[in-house]
C-alpha cells in the first residue's frame, strides 16, 4: 500500500484518490475478520495507434495504409463515409486498409478508453497509369482524326 492510501486508512476515510494510471494493492484489516487484499488496475489512457502510409493531413500517400496498435487488448473499428463498420481487430495488431474514401478508425481498450482518427484514403496512380491515360488520349485523338479525314472523302453524291 503506498503512502497515500495508509495515511486515508490511519485517517479512517472512506475514499481514496488514485490518479496516476498503475497498479494498486488495497489491503483492508478490521477487528476480528480475516486480512483482504485487492488489487485494482487504474488505466484512463487511449489506445496508441501508429500509422503507415498517411501524411500530416491524415491523407494517403500511397495507395494503401497500414493501422497498427501494439496492446493486445484493443479493439479497432473502421467507419467508411457511409456508416458502415468493419471490425479490424480485437486483439490489436497491424492491419492494412485499402479503398478510396473518407475513413473513421476507432480504437478502444479493455478499460473503456478509446482513440478516433479520421482519414482519406485517396487513390495514387503511378508513372505507367500516367503512360497509359496519355497513350489512350492519343488513340482517340488519332481515331477522331481519322473519322473526320474520311468523313470528308466520302462525301455523298
Amino acid at each position: 500500500v503506498d503512502k497515500q492510501c495508509r495515511t486515508a486508512m490511519e485517517k479512517g476515510l472512506s475514499s481514496l484518490s488514485m490518479p496516476v494510471d498503475g497498479r494498486y494493492t488495497l489491503v483492508l484489516t478490521a477487528k476480528d475478520m480475516p486480512q483482504l487484499t485487492t488489487t485494482i488496475t487504474v488505466d484512463t489512457t487511449a489506445p496508441e495507434i501508429s500509422f503507415e502510409g498517411l501524411d500530416d493531413k491524415m491523407q494517403s500517400t500511397g495507395n494503401r495504409i497500414t493501422v497498427t496498435c501494439e496492446d493486445a487488448e484493443v479493439s479497432m473499428m473502421l467507419y467508411n463515409a457511409s456508416g458502415d463498420e468493419k471490425l479490424l481487430s480485437e486483439k490489436g495488431g497491424s492491419v492494412s486498409i485499402d479503398g478510396v474514401g473518407d475513413y473513421a478508425l476507432v480504437a478502444v481498450d479493455k478499460a473503456g478508453n478509446k482513440s478516433e482518427y479520421n482519414f482519406k484514403l485517396v487513390r495514387h496512380i503511378g508513372a505507367s497509369g500516367v503512360g497509359a491515360i496519355i497513350m489512350f488520349v492519343m488513340l482517340l485523338a488519332a481515331l477522331v482524326a481519322f473519322v473526320i479525314y474520311n468523313k470528308r472523302k466520302l462525301s455523298v453524291r
